[in-house]
């Protein structure tokens, strides 16, 4: 009979104790910023954890530190536990033997002592120096903040943890994907559509920058898919090279959806060939046996050993005919003594 009560009373344990933690991290990090002592994030968990465990035994109430109590005794310049075990001592006896001499203070007078304390941590005028960074964090560290005059402090932190969440997810839905070309003159992979520089008509050569979950899966996808549909126009078209270096996570939806994108390349002719795949996202791969669809001859362990063993496998007589680059230094290799590259300039 009492399972039904738990419910309720867990989720407001929980909200209990995630913004007692928002508050006391928040506290914690400002303090020890302005005073330029070092902040274990750890620690801070550590304790509070203790606290409240303590705390559960004796039927106490959740623990969390005080903004207001810890700024006042930042201000006082109190350097130890102490000071807390003065002020609970101070604060006992005055409810003891004074408190009917504070029952007609006006409230405005402890708001004033607490707003005295405080409002030198209060600084909006890191809002602007934020959104200066990052447009995206001003806005969000800015509506959090002006919520906290119309909201409840939980209510207003929730408000900006969604909002952050969601831009995050938002620009993690369509990562950049940068189509990768060698540069003649510094003999370095660039972005060839940034450059503009040619790309070999034989290899399509793209990394993507970010980690592919299921939020931006989709996307690599048709992204992907519309690179090499607009290069196959030449018909010359025959590997797809994807670079992994900054793809250091991938989520299960992110390995069905590459392993459907290799499929629907093999049923177009296209052979798919991976590089600089990361030790913590090649077993995933292989528990998902992409070996089925990439085989162990095109998976290289970097850019160089790549274009080598991939122009291996190109039609040189298309590079030496009718290719009008010179993209790689292998290709100098079957190009006739008087060949001359077509100059693409920037624009």
């Amino acid at each position: 009979m009492a399972w039904p009560n738990l419910v309720p009373s867990g989720g407001g344990a929980m909200v209990v104790a995630f913004f007692g933690l928002v508050e006391a991290v928040a506290i914690a990090k400002r303090l020890a910023i302005q005073a330029g002592d070092k902040w274990n994030p750890n620690q801070e968990l550590i304790g509070q954890g203790m606290a409240n465990v303590v705390a559960g035994f004796f039927k106490g109430f959740p623990v969390g530190g005080s903004f207001s109590r810890s700024a006042l005794n930042f201000q006082l310049q109190a350097k130890t536990i102490l000071a807390s075990v003065i002020t609970g001592a101070t604060v006992g006896i005055t409810l003891i033997s004074l408190a009917p001499a504070f029952y007609y203070l006006p409230k405005a007078t402890l708001s004033a002592i607490v707003l005295s304390a405080v409002i030198n941590l209060i600084k909006p005028q890191e809002i602007i120096k934020l959104y200066k960074l990052n447009k995206t964090d001003g806005v969000i560290a800015g509506i959090t903040f002006f919520s906290v005059f119309f909201m409840e402090l939980w209510v207003a932190l929730t408000l900006g943890t969604v909002i952050a969440f969601g831009s995050f997810v938002y620009r993690t839905m369509y990562p950049r994907l940068v189509v990768l070309t060698r540069n003649p003159q510094s003999h370095t992979f660039v972005n060839a559509e940034r450059e503009n520089l040619p790309e070999c008509p034989q290899i399509s050569y793209i990394r993507p920058n970010m980690p592919i979950y299921f939020a931006n899966a989709e996307y690599v996808y048709e992204y992907i898919l519309n690179k090499v549909n607009e290069r196959r126009s030449n018909k010359a078209l025959k590997f797809l090279l994807i670079d992994m270096e900054a793809v250091n996570y991938i989520d299960a939806t992110g390995v069905v959806t590459l392993t459907r994108l290799f499929e629907e390349l093999r049923k177009q002719g296209i052979t798919t060939a991976m590089a600089n795949i990361a030790c913590d996202v090649y077993p995933i791969l292989e528990r998902a046996e992409f070996e089925k669809y990439v085989e162990t001859d095109f998976i290289f362990d970097s850019k160089g050993q790549s274009i080598v063993e991939l122009f291996k496998r190109l039609d040189h007589d298309y590079c030496a005919r009718k290719c009008p680059y010179a993209v790689f230094r292998e290709c100098y290799t079957v190009k006739p003594p008087e060949f001359k590259p077509v100059v693409v300039l920037r624009g």
